[in-house]
């Protein structure tokens, strides 16, 4: 399950070796797009609450347990759907990302291990490799490269003409492509190849990505003192935004007025958001208390939902959804109009649809829509993946979203670790029954 919680805040904190380095972005890469895209700081949110209040723009209002019931509303529902069931991923694949572009998918990972022949300048450690589907047929690898490192962090996004793929491996590298199919490397300015990348959104005329800064507050300050952003309008040209507080950024989203990033500040700790009208310039608004950190923001043209975590423990932390018209100034939303405890400790990515807002827990069966960010209900699920299968990713697509599911264990025909692809359709209704 995503949490960002994975890098120390404290600027005095030495950097670790190597292997933990290693683990620790394995760790990052699991959550971000297992249920899914992760802040410095923890790891496991368990008994988590969602503390509601009320709506629209304007300094936070009400104590825990302070809100009561909230009018009943519209309720949605979620229809599952396999994509391609009969052409699954090969053995080995760790599928970490997939979109929706033209009249195709396209999805990405990794495949580590002996024995992966693909035919495309790969045959063992492959990272990124690049399947094409129709969603009606099988899964086609369309492109591999030989991994830099050990560790699958692969993210695709789409900009005005062009799709792209970061991989997040041992430092950030990009490749490009204007069909899905054929791929051409980016060369990164130094100071964004150096890092790895945390996040990274458009809105479809250029494209921001957050890059995490694995040294921030120990001994090597040749990439500085906080987490990086840059900009580009064509994914071939990048320049560095100016983003104060030294961020330690988890999250971005994007809409046609500009971009905002979450996280968290490396010197005073406080849960923060960075707003920018063109990804260069960039101003801070801090959200509610002094301790935790924004994990996840999402937005769509009519505003922004947030969520963030309250409290920094190993046994648990404490969860809120906050929404905001402008991304300037936020407020607590509610759930079910009263306090709510996520089921297992996990509320991770939250998906902006053409239908609202998808917050996305540890199962198939857990998941929260939002027609705009301020009051959220349990969506209903129809045709639900088998309960072996658990939520790796999703990725809006319209009023849809492409989930990637990942088989535990073997059961209802599926063999253990095999990845498919789901699309959920939402429809909602005007009144709660």
């Amino acid at each position: 399950m995503r949490t960002r919680h994975d890098r120390p805040a404290v600027s005095d904190v030495p950097p670790p070796d190597a292997e933990v380095l290693i683990e620790q972005a394995r760790r990052h890469h699991r959550r971000k797009l297992r249920v899914t895209t992760a802040c410095p700081l923890l790891a496991i949110v368990a008994g988590a609450v969602i503390y509601g209040a009320t709506s629209g723009d304007g300094p936070p209002t009400s104590a825990p347990g302070s809100v009561g019931r909230a009018s009943p509303g519209p309720i949605a529902t979620a229809r599952w759907q396999d994509l391609v069931a009969a052409g699954r991923f090969p053995p080995g694949a760790e599928v970490t990302t997939v979109i929706r572009y033209g009249r195709e998918l396209v999805a990405a990972g990794s495949i580590f291990g002996p024995g992966h022949l693909t035919g495309l300048g790969c045959t063992d450690a492959c990272s990124p490799v690049v399947w094409t589907s129709t969603g009606r047929g099988p899964w086609r690898e369309v492109f591999a490269a030989r991994a830099p490192g050990s560790i699958a962090g692969e993210r695709l996004v789409a900009i005005h003409g062009a799709l792209l793929l970061f991989n997040s491996d041992e430092g950030t590298s990009l490749w490009r492509s204007t069909n899905g199919r054929h791929w051409q490397e980016v060369r990164l300015p130094q100071g964004m190849h150096a890092m790895a990348m945390s996040a990274v959104a458009s809105n479809g005329l250029r494209v921001v990505a957050t890059f995490s800064n694995k040294f921030a507050g120990g001994p090597v300050t040749a990439y500085g003192e906080s987490d990086t952003v840059w900009t580009s309008a064509d994914g071939a040209h990048w320049r560095q935004g100016a983003a104060p507080d030294q961020p330690a950024f988890a999250s971005v989203a994007a809409t046609s007025h500009g971009f905002v990033a979450a996280g968290t500040s490396r010197t005073t700790q406080n849960a923060l958001t960075w707003h920018s009208t063109d990804g260069s310039a960039w101003s801070a608004t801090r959200v509610g208390a002094p301790t935790g950190g924004v994990d996840e923001v999402a937005a769509d043209e009519s505003g922004f939902a947030l969520e963030w975590i309250s409290g920094i423990t190993t046994a648990d932390a404490a969860v809120q959804l906050w929404h905001s018209r402008s991304g300037l100034a936020w407020q607590r939303a509610t759930v079910d109009g009263t306090l709510f405890t996520t089921f297992d400790g996990v509320m991770a990515p939250i998906l902006s649809t053409s239908d609202g807002f998808v917050a996305l827990g540890s199962t198939s069966t857990r998941m929260w829509w939002s027609r705009d960010g301020r009051a959220w209900t349990r969506l209903r699920m129809s045709a639900a993946p088998p309960a072996n299968l658990e939520p790796q990713g999703a990725a809006p697509a319209g009023s849809s979203l492409l989930v990637i599911e990942q088989a535990r264990r073997a059961g209802a025909g599926v063999p253990s670790g095999a990845t498919s692809v789901w699309q959920i359709t939402l429809t909602t209704s005007s009144t709660r029954p």
